[in-house]
């Protein structure tokens, strides 16, 4: 449990760092990476909000929660390859390249969550 604190943590931080900049730098990402300012102010502070509550859930590691963090990630995973999808031509390379390395360290987190979260058999006792 205290590597899956560490990761919820871990989480946290990241979701937090990439809401701000996000924010602070939505009409840099505009032309950089192809995002509409709205978008990137709307998923910015949505990120700031759901770093929040990955933080609080990190302090309880109650194991509902944590399945709500893993369906979480999981969906921003899906939704970031469908985002790629549907916005190809409005991304620049560097905007899909960027949407498919966050989902996929999002997508390590919540497949460190759920190995953090399933319980390990006991090493059977040698008589």
């Amino acid at each position: 449990m205290r590597n899956l604190r560490l990761v919820l943590r871990l989480d946290a931080a990241a979701t937090a760092t990439m809401g701000v900049l996000l924010v602070a730098l939505a009409w840099v990402l505009d032309g950089l990476l192809g995002f509409p300012v709205p978008l990137s102010v709307a998923a910015g502070a949505g990120l700031l909000l759901w770093a929040v509550l990955v933080a609080r859930v990190s302090t309880s590691l109650a194991p509902k929660l944590v399945r709500e963090v893993i369906a979480g990630n999981t969906l921003w995973v899906l939704a970031s390859f469908g985002y790629v999808i549907l916005a190809w031509s409005g991304l620049t390379t560097l905007g899909v390249l960027f949407v498919v390395a966050q989902a996929t360290v999002v997508l390590a987190l919540a497949v460190l969550q759920t190995t953090g979260l399933t319980p390990r058999p006991q090493a059977v006792a040698q008589a």
